[in-house]
């Protein structure tokens, strides 16, 4: 996916970005190691066996792993301890398993470290009994999230944190599973899928799609990989021939997550540093790095939703003119197009789309509680504000930035 040429909707920040990316260095070299600690422990009264294992496994960047640890129990009984070394500056994410007879006897939900440079303790990381989903397809069933995937050998249901055992009945199409209680089930229907569960009928579910996309100017270039696994990528340069393949599982390199599908393929390096469009000057949670026949060319890639979603930003400041003391004014995105918060009075949301060019939000819509005039009226600019914004942008200190057409700072936000 190419983005479009033409002027940019923040002009000046344009300008700035043009230089910056055309000196853009990448990432190289060792980086400094933070350390994560914890404990793995479970609720049940259940000893382990004596062959048990503690497998601890730090992922980042499209699933590379940063640093994997295997304690043989030896008989010893939960709180286990462990202790990882990462990449100082990444996300990362924790999995914790414990494994006997060639088997996972408990697993832990994904543990999400954020970025930074001191160290970690995760304190005890509660483990649930069974192996982890595998194969995962993500759906969107209403405002419910659905997954279906394995456990173990065991075709799975996840609905709102509880897992149903299906297994395949017939159906007149698609492919259909069912549970020992013939009202919960899962139906495949293409990208369209049917979920009930005892019963009652959710919505239809909606495929979401496992897509990354990076891109590219002067030249024009851009990369999607696809499918589940991410694996399945088709390369598009301008004056060269497409390239499509299937990239091998992500390394993690010299600071980088880099997918190798050499030599008949491209070398793919993305860093997780904040990148923006050299045309449009739209934000991306990735530089990227792309070497196809002896060419390299740069860009951004990942989703510029990412940078906005998975948080509660705290306004600090609407249109230069701080905030009353004692206000509390939130934005929050999701993942289906809506923002929302309060405007330090009242309770007010939203939609938004992220553009090729910039960020648009919706007229708003509030509650109607009266507050002390002070507060009506910052409520008002506020959402004034937010009917100007255009595109937005993360300064150096992680602040959101929310802008308008001409790259004026609307509304400044932390994230809580």
């Amino acid at each position: 996916m190419r983005s479009a040429p033409g002027s940019s909707r923040i002009p000046g920040l344009r300008t700035l970005l043009l230089a910056g990316v055309a000196a853009w260095p990448g990432v190289a070299g060792a980086q400094d190691l933070r350390d994560v600690t914890g404990q793995a422990g479970h609720a049940a009264r259940i000893a382990l066996p004596d062959d048990a294992v503690l497998t601890v496994a730090a992922r980042g960047l499209r699933d590379a792993l940063l640093d994997v640890t295997t304690r043989p129990t030896g008989g010893a009984q939960v709180p286990l301890d462990f202790a990882l070394s990462i990449p100082a500056g990444v996300t990362a994410r924790i999995n914790v398993t414990i494994l006997a007879h060639g088997s996972a006897l408990w697993h832990a939900a994904p543990v999400a470290v954020a970025p930074g440079q001191g160290a970690v303790n995760l304190g005890l990381v509660m483990l649930d009994p069974g192996a982890a989903m595998t194969g995962a397809a993500l759906y969107l069933c209403g405002d419910t999230d659905v997954t279906f995937g394995m456990v173990a050998d065991q075709f799975t249901l996840l609905v709102d944190g509880a897992r149903y055992p299906v297994d395949p009945v017939p159906a007149a199409s698609g492919a259909r599973f069912a549970a020992a209680d013939p009202g919960t089930f899962f139906w495949s229907r293409g990208e369209a899928a049917l979920v009930s569960v005892a019963g009652q009928t959710l919505p239809e579910c909606a495929a979401l799609p496992a897509v990354y996309t990076a891109r590219g100017n002067d030249p024009d270039w851009s990369l999607i990989v696809a499918g589940q696994d991410l694996a399945a990528y088709r390369l598009i340069r301008r004056d060269a021939p497409e390239v499509a393949g299937r990239f091998p599982a992500a390394v993690w390199t010299d600071g980088a997550a880099v997918w190798d599908a050499r030599p008949d393929g491209p070398l793919v390096r993305m860093h997780e540093v904040l990148c923006h469009d050299s045309m449009t000057a739209m934000p991306y949670p990735e530089q990227v790095e792309v070497t196809m026949d002896e060419e390299v060319v740069t860009g951004c890639g990942g989703d510029p939703r990412d940078l906005l979603t998975g948080t509660d930003w705290h306004v600090e400041d609407i249109a230069g003119a701080g905030l009353i003391d004692g206000a509390r004014v939130t934005l929050a995105f999701d993942l289906r197009g809506r923002v929302f918060g309060s405007s330090g009075c009242n309770t007010w949301f939203s939609g938004y789309a992220l553009t090729g060019e910039g960020l648009d939000i919706g007229p708003a819509a509030s509650t109607r509680m009266a507050c002390a005039p002070a507060l009506m009226e910052q409520e008002t600019q506020f959402l004034a504000a937010l009917e100007g914004i255009a595109g937005f942008d993360i300064d150096a200190t992680g602040a959101l930035r929310l802008l308008s057409g001409d790259g004026t700072t609307l509304i400044t936000a932390r994230r809580d």
